[in-house]
């Protein structure tokens, strides 16, 4: 059942939608720029946090670390924004929950945007900064990427140019994943009214921003349509109502496909990136409580292996 949180805010939310079509709101980079400030507050204020301001190989970034020290395991986070908006400020409050439930320290990356920054420049940051937290003495396979939105699409190609490499990372965590850019996929289309956070015209035009004239089905853009064996495990959650719906279900079946570990939790009713409500909807705090439940059972299998190790 949908809590009464989630409810008023789908109701809050679907009002502005219907009162952006009514106008005839066509979007632009400046509006979804102005638009992703005020993702700062929608979640609560998390305390026993202490953040600190780093530059994290190439981009600069805030490290979320929870009161009492950390776990060995570090958690690196890639915004969502598709690209080209959004910063590591935006998403502080959200990862700073995440950090107190895991009791891990998260790197929350402010990765170069497009279109001043085109492809590849975000995920060379993302790469980086996995380098740099190397560098703060993590092992490679104590260091999980995730990422919500198009985020996501840098964690995933994150951990596969680290696969391509002959490295396996931690895992990978992908919330509300946008990991397709050819926009083919039927959700975009079938759940474009349901969908009450975004629509088909804003996927267009950032992906038309990031990928420019590039090739869209090229899997460096679009890591969804990579490789996925050799993968580290995934955690992936998605809304039903989202019409990035399908990159997540496919990411996830082509993965468990090519024998990879993945944990797919489907959401009803609750916006994209949901999680960024922490504190103000049950389902956000949920949510984070199985990304924390997650990582902790990667840390858990990882010293597991070690023990049984002859």
């Amino acid at each position: 059942m949908v809590s009464p949180q989630a409810k008023a805010i789908n109701e809050r939310l679907s009002a502005y939608r219907t009162t952006l079509v009514e106008r005839g709101w066509v979007p632009t980079l400046e509006d979804l720029r102005k638009r992703s400030l005020s993702n700062a507050r929608l979640a609560t204020e998390p305390t026993g946090i202490r953040t600190t301001e780093v530059t994290a190989g190439i981009a600069p970034a805030l490290l979320h670390e929870p009161e009492g020290g950390g776990s060995g395991w570090v958690y690196l986070h890639c915004h969502g924004g598709g690209l080209v908006t959004g910063t590591s400020a935006g998403w502080s409050r959200l990862l700073g929950h995440l950090a107190l439930r895991s009791g891990w320290p998260v790197l929350n990356l402010d990765y170069r945007l497009a279109p001043e920054n085109p492809h590849p420049a975000g995920l060379e940051d993302a790469m980086a900064a996995f380098r740099w937290l190397e560098a703060q003495g993590y092992p490679a396979d104590q260091i999980v990427v995730g990422g919500d939105s198009a985020g996501s699409s840098l964690a995933l190609g994150t951990v596969q140019r680290l696969r391509d490499k002959g490295i396996c990372g931690g895992g990978c965590v992908l919330l509300s994943p946008c990991v397709d850019f050819t926009l083919t996929n039927p959700s975009i289309k079938a759940r474009a009214e349901a969908d009450i956070s975004s629509t088909p015209e804003m996927l267009d035009l950032t992906r038309n921003l990031y990928v420019g004239d590039r090739d869209a089905f090229d899997p460096q853009i679009s890591p969804g349509l990579a490789a996925m064996d050799g993968l580290p495990p995934l955690h992936i959650e998605v809304s039903q109502q989202d019409i990035l719906f399908d990159d997540a279900t496919n990411l996830a079946e082509r993965a468990s496909k090519s024998g990879v570990d993945v944990d797919l939790k489907v959401w009803d009713e609750v916006p994209h990136v949901h999680q960024l409500y922490a504190g103000n909807m049950p389902e956000a705090d949920e949510s984070i409580g199985l990304v924390a439940e997650w990582l902790g059972s990667r840390k858990a299998a990882k010293e597991a292996s070690r023990m049984s190790a002859p």
